[in-house]
């Protein structure tokens, strides 16, 4: 813009001195003409800039389009690609109950009487998950997956991501591999890059259903999908939460923040 306007300028001065050595009743004329010309072509080359701006500016949103629209394409295939699970209906075998005898019935009698004279047992305790006890957090993967977060808190997500794509690579065995899948979700989610946070947070449900952290990644999934105004997506993910983990923390919480999608 400014090199066009330096241009005109410098045409309008050699006009200028043109028409000054011509005859002295039409120069003025001439100067005047040469001067609504140089008008013109100036207007003519603002208004080519402003055209120019808004055709750039409708690329960049036709591209934001396409890439969000691919990365639904994948998510939309790998979802048709998993195979339903199809329960086997039982047949149900129809019993005709026997007349009962007098010693069933008695027997039916004493029940509750022995039930209350019976000793009480103490509940077992519920087996944790095979994927916790069998692996233990080793002190080097403890120290790096901390120097991560240290990085995640000090406002510094690029560096944070570097830190948990070393520990994803090197212990891919440990307990809080789940963990620092969903904090590379929020690293992307600090610099509000939401496509890529989709594909971080979605490996923690998909791999580490039984994880802590699963209806965490959800609710995020569900946030980025809101950020970038995609209801349809953000109110599926939103279902996949409350009939999976309707009773943690993160579904309370979607119910209350997107009850409109509900």
């Amino acid at each position: 813009m400014r090199g066009s306007y330096w241009v005109l300028i410098m045409m309008g001065m050699v006009l200028m001195a043109t028409g000054c050595a011509g005859t002295p009743g039409s120069s003025k004329e001439a100067m005047l003409h040469r001067l609504e010309k140089l008008e013109f072509m100036q207007e003519n080359s603002r208004r080519n800039d402003e055209r120019l701006e808004k055709e750039n500016s409708r690329l960049a949103e036709r591209m934001d389009k396409l890439s969000l629209g691919l990365v639904n394409l994948a998510l939309e295939l790998e979802r048709l690609q998993t195979p339903p699970v199809i329960k086997k209906e039982e047949k149900k075998v129809v019993v005709v109950p026997e007349p009962p005898k007098a010693r069933d019935v008695a027997k039916q009698r004493m029940a509750p009487v022995r039930r209350k004279m019976a000793p009480v047992r103490e509940k077992r305790p519920l087996k944790k998950e095979r994927w916790k006890k069998k692996r233990v957090i080793t002190p080097s993967a403890k120290k790096l997956y901390n120097e991560a977060l240290h990085l995640l808190n000090g406002n510094k997500p690029a560096a944070a991501r570097k830190v948990l794509y070393r520990f994803i690579k090197k212990y891919p065995q440990d307990p809080l591999l789940p963990n620092a899948y969903y904090w590379l979700g929020e690293s992307y989610y600090d610099e509000e890059t939401f496509v890529e946070a989709i594909l971080a947070f979605k490996d923690v449900p998909d791999r580490f259903p039984k994880h802590a952290k699963a209806p965490d990644a959800l609710f995020k999934i569900v946030c980025c999908y809101m950020s970038l105004h995609d209801r349809q997506n953000a109110k599926f993910y939103l279902e996949v939460l409350q009939k999976k983990y309707p009773r943690t923390k993160a579904a309370r919480m979607a119910k209350k923040r997107f009850a409109r999608l509900v």
